[in-house]
């Protein structure tokens, strides 16, 4: 009994992952299409350091104000930048994220994290997203140089594919992974910090007895969402120049990282020096769009994958 009892469960499991996978596929397609323009906005506020060097015109680069510029100057479409590649290959990778966070969340269960819940689904999503970065990392870059190359007049970028081939050609293909290390530090922390979070607050509204559906999912991961944003944002900005100067290198202006735009040597380097070059509120450059391109994209993502996630598992169960 006991036996038919454990296999049950197993199988169960076993749906469950297979779901989340199905389901990461869906979610993340749609998610990443609704949430590019606050990611391209994000990113033109983070590159600002190479025109204004002071906090005294932070003001210029806030969120209302780069998006009324990029509207004004270059029309919505610059808002989609990088869009297709994003969906083409975000799909895949959100899918092996949060199939990954599933996997790793039961092995760990059987390990002596399985008591210390918040414990195990940060662990587990750090170490998904570590698997998973070996997808999101070319994205990233290939995005980024798309969405700032009109500021920083690099070569003019058509399509995602585009700028792949100009990589491939000109560079190697281990560029598209110099960045990986850093943004595992930065998204690592925040996916963790974000499903942490979201676990917790989602069991809590069980117990309470309230119907965990759509709406109550989007209100959760929104919150947590702004919450992991800003503990995390010190790490982002680090990451994101280091990863133009990588492209500056790319393109034949700099041959080491120390001369790039911002001379940083390492994340760590990075955020010291932008204490000691711009003061501590630096760090926290481009927060406002960064909490709201974050934020909106675990809600959506989140509220999306489980909603479609309990469609995916009904159909599994009635094939049965």
């Amino acid at each position: 009994m006991a036996q038919a009892s454990a296999g049950k469960q197993k199988k169960e499991q076993q749906d469950f992952l297979k779901a989340t996978f199905v389901s990461g596929l869906i979610s993340g397609t749609m998610n990443k299409f609704i949430t590019h323009p606050f990611d391209t906005i994000k990113a033109k506020i983070q590159i600002h350091q190479l025109y204004f060097n002071s906090l005294q015109n932070v003001h210029r680069t806030g969120f209302i104000n780069t998006a009324r510029r990029t509207l004004k100057d270059h029309g919505v479409k610059e808002f989609y930048r990088g869009v297709t590649l994003v969906c083409v290959m975000g799909a895949p990778a959100s899918s092996l994220f949060f199939g990954s966070y599933q996997y790793f969340k039961n092995v760990l269960s059987e390990t002596s994290l399985g008591p210390h819940e918040m414990t195990r689904n940060f662990v587990a999503a750090n170490l998904a997203e570590a698997v998973s970065c070996v997808l999101w990392v070319p994205i990233d870059v290939l995005k980024e140089r798309l969405q700032v190359q009109r500021e920083l007049g690099f070569t003019q970028y058509r399509t995602g594919i585009q700028s792949l081939m100009h990589v491939l050609r000109n560079e190697s293909y281990t560029s598209l992974y110099r960045a990986y290390g850093a943004t595992l530090l930065s998204f690592g922390p925040f996916i963790g910090t974000n499903l942490m979070l979201y676990e917790k607050l989602k069991k809590w509204m069980q117990s309470e007895g309230k119907d965990h559906g759509f709406f109550r999912s989007f209100s959760a991961s929104l919150v947590t969402g702004m919450a992991a944003s800003l503990l995390t944002n010190p790490f982002d900005v680090a990451r994101f120049r280091m990863q133009v100067q990588r492209a500056e290198m790319a393109g034949g202006s700099i041959h080491s990282l120390e001369e790039g735009s911002y001379g940083y040597k390492n994340v760590f380097d990075g955020i010291a020096k932008i204490v000691q070059r711009e003061g501590l509120l630096a760090l926290w450059r481009g927060c406002g769009a960064r909490i709201i391109h974050m934020s909106a994209q675990a809600a959506v993502n989140l509220s999306l994958l489980e909603s479609v996630r309990l469609r995916v598992l009904k159909v599994f169960r009635k094939e049965k």
